[in-house]
């Protein structure tokens, strides 16, 4: 069910934070799937854990709701969700997308 909104300054601030190793399809799939969302007012995090499969390459430039963080040398899962917490828990007064 849609919930009316007037515009997106009445609704809070949403980060979505995906991380991915190498997984190209199924982060453009991903991305597509989010880029969807009905919600005014998101964000969308793509941590890219040091990918070779083009995945940085091939995910989509042009969207004012994308900002992207590559790390240069592969982290566990838990190395990269402890980057994305960060963002995501950053300071109010800070934006990241």
């Amino acid at each position: 069910m849609m919930i009316p909104v007037k515009n997106e300054s009445d609704c809070l601030m949403v980060s979505v934070v995906v991380i991915t190793w190498n997984q190209r399809e199924d982060t453009l799939e991903c991305l597509e799937s989010v880029f969807r969302i009905t919600y005014p007012n998101f964000c969308v995090v793509l941590v890219d854990n040091a990918s070779t499969d083009g995945t940085r390459e091939a995910s989509p430039r042009n969207s004012r709701r994308l900002s992207m963080l590559r790390i240069r040398r592969i982290a566990a899962f838990g190395g990269g969700q402890s980057r994305d917490e960060t963002w995501a828990g950053a300071a109010p007064s800070i934006s990241f997308c």
